[in-house]
């Protein structure tokens, strides 16, 4: 059955118009930590698109985006920042006392005004009331507030409540990268609904593509110890108790037990890798489940795979999802959050409610036996990819965006829309 649409909106922000027409907007980005990641690497897969396509248009391109890393990052991680856009670290720990948070605030506000930003994009909550407050009031710098998802689903204290009502009265506009955050935004947390504009995630479709040939599969396998005929079901998460590894290794001796030869790849690292390594252990099953943490081969590591699979309690979309689609794999999930608009059950894969593991064994069970079905839907996961979430559209939306907001310039009746419904 296919997915039902949503009903906040139409498809918001289409690239409305031809982008040469516009001088492009200085975007001052700011993030919490720069680490491993989907939004963070989606923000530096933006910034490389965006440079490359200035690039192609003949404009300058070094200086029209900066980021703000207000505690630390991955070196690797900052290094490729360095080289697509002016970048400071300010590594602020001590943000629970008032002297540090106003300290930090100075900075950011300093740097924003050195920066020259006509834009600030503050993605994450985490950094949403830093940013707010390190805006000079009156005229200056549009301010958008971004949501890519939840780091964890424990209830807000009062004080953060406060924090993000607070700094969502003083954005410009709040961008989602899915319709259930969008209606989430709205009929939750109270944001006016003229303000919410969804750009939902963009994938490589050049660099994460099936595999040419069986040799290049065989190759690639051979490098993960896999070199025998067993399926490969593929994990990409970071090791954080949202992403519900442990129900997914909870179920893994179940789906062995079928298939004997069946491994499971998990490629991610965060703080629960030495606790979900010892539940796998007691599991019996480290034969079977490999964990490889941290990696920069991903585009190649899921040409190995027959299947992804990602049993997170919550996402607001995956990144990880877009990959294995454009991969051309099939995709097992459960059905939380956003993901409902990127994976259609019996065509791209199988949605699982989160309340039930044993049926999340069943189906990757009933993928596992059936290559041809796996086939088709990886087939149609690809085409899914291409067609709605390639890269160039997705730029297009986000320079847009930033372009129209800078200028002035009405986002909603720019998208050609009226106000977006909220019904739902």
């Amino acid at each position: 059955m296919k997915a039902q649409p949503a009903t906040f909106g139409a498809q918001p922000y289409r690239h409305p118009r031809v982008l040469t027409e516009a001088r492009p907007a200085r975007v001052l980005h700011v993030v919490a930590d720069l680490t491993g990641g989907g939004m963070e690497w989606s923000l530096l897969r933006l910034l490389g698109g965006l440079s490359r396509q200035s690039h192609r248009k003949g404009l300058k391109t070094w200086g029209l985006h900066g980021v703000c890393v207000l505690r630390d990052g991955e070196e690797r991680m900052l290094d490729q920042c360095r080289g697509l856009a002016s970048t400071w670290v300010l590594g602020s720990q001590n943000l629970g006392d008032e002297t540090g948070r106003r300290a930090l605030w100075a900075r950011l506000a300093k740097i924003i005004d050195l920066f020259g930003a006509e834009v600030v994009h503050a993605r994450a909550t985490g950094t949403w009331f830093d940013a707010a407050a390190a805006l000079p009031r009156g005229r200056g710098p549009k301010l958008i507030l971004s949501f890519h998802g939840f780091t964890d689903l424990a209830p807000l204290s009062w004080r953060r409540r406060f924090s993000r009502v607070w700094a969502t009265r003083r954005a410009h506009a709040l961008l989602t990268v899915s319709r259930d955050s969008a209606r989430m935004l709205h009929h939750s947390w109270g944001v006016p609904a003229r303000k919410i504009h969804t750009i939902s995630n963009g994938v490589d479709t050049d660099l994460f593509r099936p595999f040419k040939d069986t040799a290049e599969r065989a190759a690639i396998r051979d490098r993960l110890g896999r070199s025998g005929h067993g399926p490969v079901v593929i994990c990409l998460a970071n090791l954080v108790k949202i992403k519900r590894i442990d129900a997914l290794l909870s179920i893994w001796p179940t789906i062995v037990a079928a298939h004997p030869a069946a491994h499971l790849v998990l490629v991610g690292e965060g703080p629960l890798r030495s606790e979900l390594t010892g539940l796998a252990r007691r599991l019996g099953c480290t034969a079977s489940v490999s964990f490889l943490g941290t990696r920069h081969d991903v585009h190649e590591l899921l040409r190995a795979g027959d299947l992804l699979v990602l049993p997170s309690r919550y996402e607001a979309s995956s990144n990880a999802v877009l990959e294995g689609m454009a991969t051309g794999l099939p995709i097992v999930a459960f059905n939380v959050g956003g993901l409902g608009e990127q994976v259609i059950p019996g065509e791209t894969g199988w949605l699982i409610s989160p309340d039930s593991p044993g049926d999340m064994a069943t189906a990757i069970i009933e993928a596992l036996s059936d290559a041809r079905t796996c086939e088709q839907y990886g087939r149609a996961a690809r085409r899914a990819a291409v067609d709605h979430h390639g890269l160039r559209a997705w730029l297009d939306r986000y320079e847009s965006l930033y372009t129209d907001l800078a200028a002035g310039r009405s986002l909603i009746a720019i998208r050609g829309e009226e106000a977006p419904s909220c019904a739902g």
